[in-house]
């Protein structure tokens, strides 16, 4: 159990370390549309600066053949995000997102894909959980791991 703790430990002052920022401003990424296009294992830090704002990012299989995958999202302090996923074959428009599991303020969730096809495109959304999570100053960090 200590092994795993040191580990988690690790990974995320791995993780904060090399972060770029979503540049946290209400208008960057808030629909679909213009969702920030992410490489995989690089994080994304940004914030939810208002009640009514999102963070939308995606990322566009284009390896040539299907792949596993997970979106990750650690919340930072008191806050609490929540992860939202969606999917679209080429030239379709996203289906329904579909709500990870929230593991509350300070939690990581997580939403895995057991094969996403080839130039599909995987979005995801990060927003509050209610009208009273967002802060100009709590950041949240995201990221997709491929397979």
């Amino acid at each position: 159990m200590k092994k795993k703790m040191v580990s988690l430990a690790l990974s995320l002052v791995l993780v904060f370390s090399f972060t770029q920022s979503a540049f946290a401003t209400v208008g960057f990424a808030d629909d679909s549309y213009s969702a920030y296009v992410v490489n995989p294992f690089e994080a994304y830090q940004g914030y939810i600066t208002t009640s009514t704002d999102s963070d939308w990012f995606r990322w566009t299989n284009t390896t040539g053949s299907a792949k596993v995958l997970s979106v990750i999202l650690v919340n930072s302090g008191q806050q609490n995000y929540d992860l939202e996923v969606a999917f679209a074959p080429p030239g379709v428009n996203i289906d329904t997102p579909q709500t990870a599991s929230d593991n509350g303020p300070g939690g990581i969730d997580s939403y895995g894909v057991g094969s996403l096809p080839h130039n599909w495109t995987i979005y995801w959304r990060v927003k509050g959980h209610d009208s009273s999570q967002y802060s100009s100053t709590v950041p949240y960090v995201t990221w997709i791991h491929v397979q």
